[in-house]
C-alpha cells in the first residue's frame, strides 16, 4: 500500500498534504472515521473543503494516508525479522521489534481498536490481515495447523491488547511487560508443541 499524496519536506517543515493527514488522524481519534468529514478536516486547518480534496479527493484516500506510515513501518520490521536465518533468533527479533513497533504506533493502534468503521475498511482490513499473518508466522514459526493458529492469535492479541487499552504507563514500562508476556507465551507454545 502506498500513499502517493503524502509528502514531507526534508528541511523539517511539514508539507501541506502531511498537515491534512495529521488533522485527519486527530479528527478520526476524536470523532471516528464515519464521524469525520472532509469539511471538518478543512475547518480544523482553516482551509476550504476544496483545498482538502485537491490533495485527497476522498476520505478513503485520507484514511489510507493516515495508516500507510504504520503499515510501512510494520512491513520493514517484518522483513528484517524474516531475513534472520536461525528460527530462534528470528522469533526473538520478531518479538522484540514488533513490541517496539506497537509502542511507536500506540496512537494509531489505540484509535483503530475503537473505530470499527476504520478497522474494517478494505484499505485497512486487507493489508492489516496480511501483516498480522506474517507476524503470527514469525512468532510461532508456522500457521499450518490449528494449534499454531490459536497460539499465534493469542500471542498477537496479548501483545496488542495493552497497547490498545491506553494504560497510563511509560513506554519503557510497557515494553518490559510486553516482552515478559511475549516470552512467557512463546515458551508456553513451545511446551505445547513438545507435548504434542
Amino acid at each position: 500500500m502506498t500513499a502517493p499524496h503524502v509528502t514531507t519536506a526534508t528541511d523539517g517543515v511539514v508539507a501541506p498534504s502531511q498537515r491534512f493527514v495529521e488533522a485527519a488522524l486527530d479528527l478520526f481519534v476524536e470523532h471516528g472515521y464515519n464521524g469525520t468529514s472532509l469539511q471538518m478536516i478543512g475547518d480544523r486547518l482553516g482551509v476550504s473543503k476544496a483545498a482538502v480534496t485537491y490533495h485527497f479527493p476522498s476520505k478513503e484516500e485520507l484514511l489510507e494516508a493516515v495508516i500507510a506510515p504504520a503499515f510501512a513501518d510494520l512491513t520493514r520490521v517484518l522483513a528484517e525479522a524474516e531475513a534472520v536465518r536461525r528460527e530462534g533468533a528470528r522469533r526473538k527479533q520478531a518479538l522484540s521489534t514488533y513490541i517496539d513497533y506497537l509502542i511507536r504506533q500506540r496512537r494509531v493502534a489505540s484509535w483503530l481498536s475503537r473505530d470499527v468503521a476504520a478497522l474494517t475498511h478494505p484499505v485497512v482490513l486487507e493489508p492489516g490481515q496480511a501483516l498480522t499473518e506474517r507476524i503470527t508466522t514469525l512468532l510461532v514459526s508456522s500457521v499450518d495447523d490449528s494449534t499454531a493458529r490459536i497460539w499465534g492469535a493469542a500471542i498477537s492479541q496479548a501483545l496488542t491488547g495493552p497497547v490498545m487499552a491506553q494504560i497510563s504507563v511509560t513506554d519503557e514500562e510497557l515494553r518490559a511487560e510486553l516482552q515478559a508476556i511475549g516470552d512467557h507465551l512463546i515458551r508456553g507454545y513451545q511446551a505445547t508443541r513438545r507435548r504434542g
